[in-house]
């Protein structure tokens, strides 16, 4: 099939106030989240929420996100059969998106660090038996194959494109795998041990990462046929609600500890959050696909559910970590020197933590503008 579209470099034709007032604006949270992170590098008092109990917070969330945006989009980059080409602009558009996302998802753990280069201690010197050896290892090996795939594509070298296709793939599905195995394999979090996380994970990234090609697809000037991408946005909604509803109704019949977390999550302080994902970010983004009302919206509302989840998944292990009761073991409620340690009902990040958190999402927001740029016109 002939290939309609151009991937080379292309002027914006927009008028050039109009044209960079929205990447002035990306380029200025950017700075604003730098200086929040110098802030929080130089020990500033108060500027993060963390503790023993809770290390992981809001930087992790954002993490998860992103890593879930970067997993789907290159994915779905990596089967040349949905596009109408194999140099189709709104595949690169995509895999553009994946690779930045990826970029930044390795920039939102940075802060959670402590210091920038402990990340060439994770690269370079690692601890074998770490866990997060695998997460770090994929995450990187999909940015190299992305930019392979990238350039393969660009340059229509055939014979690149296909090996290098399957093997973004197969890397692409093991990133969010890789993460689930990694929290649930923690100690002393029942909230996140669950062999469910590795398809929950995997649907996540399924819905960001097609609700990614959605959007560009009613941005790029392309004839994409966006209905398979509608059906399976909502084919992967429903496997979520459905996940959603298997753990409620675990948590709900059953007493023991395992289910504590869960339960304070549904009917917790926390819950207005939980239930707004699931009928916002999940359910509404359904009904309008199969009603056609808004349905161009969907795709931004499955996102922010994803999001939303993410950042409840957080909740989830704060809430009652080390947890140390014995299976048969019933606890109405669970108190410091009780077995485990009661969190607070939310992350509560710093504002210093959400300017970071803004920050990289407006870096990524900017890398993607710039590109997209480089790659199609925008209407």
């Amino acid at each position: 099939m002939t290939d309609r579209t151009s991937v080379l470099p292309t002027a914006n034709r927009t008028s050039p106030l109009g044209g960079m007032a929205v990447p002035l604006l990306l380029g200025l949270m950017t700075l604003v989240g730098i200086y929040s992170w110098a802030r929080i590098l130089g020990g500033a008092p108060g500027s993060v929420s963390f503790s023993d109990h809770a290390p992981w917070g809001l930087f992790i969330a954002l993490f998860l996100l992103l890593e879930s945006l970067a997993a789907g989009a290159l994915f779905l980059a990596a089967i040349p059969g949905i596009w109408n080409g194999r140099r189709d602009s709104t595949r690169l558009a995509t895999l553009l998106v994946g690779l930045v996302a990826g970029l930044c998802a390795g920039l939102a753990i940075l802060p959670d660090l402590g210091a920038p280069l402990q990340a060439w201690r994770l690269l370079f010197s690692p601890n074998a038996g770490s866990p997060m050896l695998l997460d770090v290892w994929l995450l990187a090996l999909n940015l190299l194959l992305g930019l392979l795939l990238w350039w393969a594509i660009a340059a229509g070298r055939d014979e690149v494109m296909g090996g290098a296709s399957w093997l973004q793939a197969v890397a692409a599905l093991a990133l969010p795998v890789g993460t689930a195995w990694l929290f649930s394999s923690m100690l002393g979090r029942p909230g996140w041990g669950s062999a469910l996380l590795v398809p929950e994970f995997l649907i996540q990234a399924a819905i960001g990462g097609v609700s990614v090609a959605i959007l560009l697809g009613l941005r790029v000037r392309a004839s994409l046929d966006l209905r398979p991408l509608n059906q399976a946005m909502v084919a992967a909604l429903l496997a979520q609600i459905l996940l959603v509803v298997g753990q409620a109704g675990f948590a709900l019949y059953r007493n023991g500890p395992e289910t504590i977390p869960y339960r304070a999550l549904l009917v917790g302080s926390n819950g207005l959050l939980f239930w707004a994902a699931v009928l916002f970010g999940m359910a509404l983004p359904v009904a309008m696909v199969w009603t056609r009302r808004g349905h161009t919206q969907a795709p931004w509302l499955a996102l922010a559910g994803v999001a939303l989840s993410k950042y409840q998944f957080m909740v989830l292990g704060n809430q009652y970590p080390m947890l140390t009761w014995p299976e048969s073991t019933f606890a109405s409620s669970l108190v410091a020197g009780s077995g485990g340690y009661r969190m607070l009902p939310s992350l509560l990040p710093t504002w210093e933590e959400w300017a970071v958190a803004l920050g990289v999402l407006a870096l990524f927001g900017l890398l993607v503008n710039l590109g997209l740029r480089r790659v199609r016109p925008l209407d």
